[in-house]
């Protein structure tokens, strides 16, 4: 790389991070491998290096020598599938910073990034030597952390050549003294720094000797309890392992105790400590499918969005759909009675409304739960239906296509007793989701929009297309239906605008034109609770606003009296129509209200709180976890068994 030495044998066998990063930018093959024990730091490594790296990056002021440094980026390749690299890779980008798949995969050819691999001993066993393979054919610089068996049995076979491999060292004796001299000044400490200095050889000494153990020491022993390091100083312990245990499960009680005997703490530390243990238990044992594939038994990350298949999906989709029968009810009531709506001759009023919305309300909420319960993430119905692995590149959005062909459906119904107006309806339905479906799949990401520069990409054809289409579609269903354009006309505009607005909402609102999608779990969280209700109102909204037009010109209902349209009504048809759909449409491409559903069931039957978001948030502020993207995982690995390990045997509360 640029102002980067060449590396020559012997040329570096010892340092810090500056010495890895010249590792990094000099060997010629770009394939570095950084080993290290559990606990030696080797995640901290691949960040710092990657700070060091865009630092180095930012001094390159001239172009040509810019363009000749790629930007690094640091993954976790825990949850790669098996698929080719540079696949996941676009796919990685574009999930986790918005850049377009299409923007993803230039800058992987054009060689513009190099990739930092994190966690490399956590995928399985056979998932690891195709990786390696993979590794091989990248045109890129690629470094990977691991631990040292680990990644030695999968190289076994030859591969990787030319790389340079470089071990994490243990902290020493000295390092560690100074690191524990910039805790407060008090004389428990000071006597653990006597203790190494003089016993170095000792079982403690010895496992003080990696970054994990030396801040799990700081943080296992605030000074509200710094009188406690005295306990774990008279302590026997015969092995490192003990240490750990003794350690990590302080880690966890601490964290959750009371300031003080007046303060309360946010969570019982009893409850608090059996939750994580829920979660650590679940996470060893999780069972997942990506793309149709079985993935390993355990994981290290916790996904929100997948959280769903720790119980049954059947509550949360009966759930669903009694809401949508509630707002149905409620919204039919007003269609029906104040706003004049007519199903067909004979049927209206306040009582048909609520018997009819009830009706049409519970269908929707089951559609909605069950298209909520089986989009992606993780399909496990396509493992039991045996369909192949997804294209590598997605060509249709359902969610988008199935709300879409649910509006045109809706609205190209000019009389609903009518066997032929059904059948041209449903086929304008199908035809125009369809459309609209594979249409999302091509609206770019465009990184970087802020502001009202968004609404540059408002003139695409992924949004006119589906809206001239279901204009077009509606309005040959009226004049089919009437044998005149008079009605056909108008209405089949209002249906455009309707579907163009929908298609709005997807490109101006959707979170890739935020200026910073990179974001915590917590935020991803109301980022998606926040994108449902906006989506979900805007699309139910214009439904109900095209269905109050129809019925005021004099499409559908007795609005069309003899003294001109009854716009009086539009209100009630708007409000009543809008409450289902919006719900429907809401929940339906909602990840949000599908775990919230979770968290209910987990309550009830005791092993999580209600508010699990907020629980999850909470340990990681406590720094029981830390966030990798959208994802929570455990501080480590070994911590997550130990609670794993004391949920199995924890008597119940």
């Amino acid at each position: 790389m640029p102002h980067v030495a060449a590396l020559g044998d012997g040329a570096v066998r010892e340092g810090g991070i500056p010495e890895l990063l010249s590792v990094y930018g000099g060997v010629a093959s770009g394939r570095v491998v950084v080993l290290g024990a559990p606990g030696a730091g080797k995640s901290d490594a691949a960040l710092l290096t990657v700070l060091r790296a865009l630092d180095h990056r930012d001094t390159l002021r001239e172009g040509t020598r810019r363009a000749q440094c790629p930007v690094p980026v640091l993954l976790s390749i825990v949850g790669w599938d098996g698929r080719g690299l540079d696949d996941w890779l676009a796919a990685r980008l574009a999930d986790d910073y918005r850049v377009g798949r299409k923007q993803a995969e230039e800058l992987i050819e054009g060689g513009w990034i190099s990739l930092f691999l994190d966690s490399f001993d956590e995928m399985a066993g056979d998932l690891r030597h195709a990786a390696l393979r993979e590794i091989d054919r990248a045109a890129y610089r690629v470094v990977i952390f691991s631990r040292p068996d680990e990644f030695e049995a999968a190289v076994a076979d030859g591969h990787l050549l030319g790389a340079v491999a470089l071990e994490l060292s243990s902290v020493p004796t000295a390092d560690a003294v100074a690191f524990l001299r910039t805790m407060p000044g008090l004389a428990p400490w000071q006597r653990l720094i006597t203790h190494l200095e003089n016993e170095p050889d000792s079982t403690l000494s010895q496992t003080l000797s990696t970054p994990l153990i030396l801040t799990l020491l700081r943080d296992a022993f605030p000074p509200r309890r710094i009188t406690d390091l005295d306990d774990m100083l008279a302590g026997r312990f015969v092995s490192r392992h003990e240490v750990e245990e003794y350690l990590l499960g302080r880690l966890v009680k601490i964290r959750y105790r009371p300031e003080s005997s007046a303060s309360r703490p946010a969570y019982e530390p009893r409850k608090a400590e059996r939750w994580l243990g829920y979660v650590a238990s679940r996470m060893n044992k999780q069972e997942t499918y990506d793309h149709g594939r079985p993935a390993s038994g355990r994981t290290y990350s916790l996904n929100w969005r997948r959280l769903h298949y720790w119980a049954s999906p059947w509550p949360r989709i009966a759930v669903t759909a009694l809401t949508g029968a509630l707002l149905g009810a409620s919204g039919c009531v007003l269609a029906y009675g104040p706003g004049r709506h007519i199903a067909w001759d004979g049927f209206r009023g306040t009582e048909f409304g609520a018997v009819y919305g009830s009706i049409v309300g519970i269908s929707f909420g089951a559609g909605a739960g069950a298209l909520a319960e089986l989009r992606d993430p993780v399909p496990r119905w396509r493992k039991r239906l045996h369909v192949q692995d997804a294209p590598h590149r997605r060509r249709f959005h359902p969610a988008t296509g199935i709300l879409v062909a649910i509006a045109v459906t809706v609205m190209a119904i000019p009389d609903i007793t009518n066997p032929v107006s059904w059948t041209v309806a449903i086929a304008a339905g199908l035809l125009t989701g369809a459309l609209a479906g594979f249409a999302a799949t091509r609206i770019p990401a465009a990184p970087g929009w802020t502001g009202w520069s968004r609404w540059r990409g408002l003139h695409s054809w992924p949004v006119l297309a589906p809206a001239s289409l279901a204009g077009t579609c509606v309005a040959l269903s009226f004049w089919q239906d009437n044998g005149t354009p008079d009605r056909g006309l108008p209405i089949g505009i209002v249906s455009m605008l309707t579907v163009g607005i929908v298609g709005v909402v997807v490109v101006a609102a959707r979170p890739a034109s935020l200026a910073d999608p990179v974001t915590d779990p917590y935020t991803s969280w109301r980022q998606d609770r926040n994108f449902a209700l906006v989506t979900g109102t805007i699309f139910g909204f214009c439904i109900s606003l095209a269905l109050g037009v129809n019925q005021v010109i004099g499409a559908t209902s007795e609005g069309a009296a003899a003294d001109g349209p009854d716009w009086g009504t539009l209100p009630f048809i708007v409000i009543g129509f809008g409450l289902p759909f919006a719900y429907a449409g809401g929940m339906a491409i909602s990840d949000h209200w599908r775990t919230s559903l979770l968290f209910l069931q987990l309550r009830l039957r005791g092993d999580f709180p209600l508010l699990g978001m907020r629980f999850l948030k909470d340990a990681y502020d406590h720094r029981i976890f830390r966030a990798e993207g959208a994802s929570y995982q455990f501080r480590h690995a070994l911590l997550q068994d130990k609670l794993a390990r004391d949920q199995e045997h924890a008597p119940p509360l």
